[in-house]
């Protein structure tokens, strides 16, 4: 399913594009200039839900290309989220889709509410 930038996805749409999909990929790159090149290699696979670990460098400034870039295409949420200032970074960095939140098991937010 595409969507457009002035798009938001719903919590139905985020969970139901996951499990249908059926693939998340969890990104931990060297450096946030590997993230594109990751993510095109993941989308001509079939992939279109990918997550970002925090604990890629410049993670947020990836996030933010990633979002401006795929957006429109693929589901990008970012992991390894471990306190409150990371999800709001997450979030001013153009975050709409999900954060999965380490440390709580099983625990994964859809934007919006």
């Amino acid at each position: 399913m595409l969507y457009n930038n002035s798009m938001q996805r719903t919590r139905e749409q985020i969970l139901n594009t996951i499990i249908e999909g059926g693939i998340v990929a969890i990104m931990r790159a060297p450096s946030a200039e590997m993230l594109g090149h990751i993510s095109e290699a993941l989308f001509a696979g079939g992939v279109s839900t990918i997550e970002v670990t925090m604990t890629t460098p410049k993670a947020i400034a990836g996030l933010e290309q990633l979002v401006d870039r795929f957006g429109e295409k693929a589901l990008i949420g970012v992991g390894s989220v471990i306190d409150a200032a990371t999800c709001r970074d997450a979030i001013a960095g153009s975050l709409r889709d999900f954060l999965y939140f380490d440390g709580v098991r099983g625990v994964a937010y859809t934007l919006p509410p």
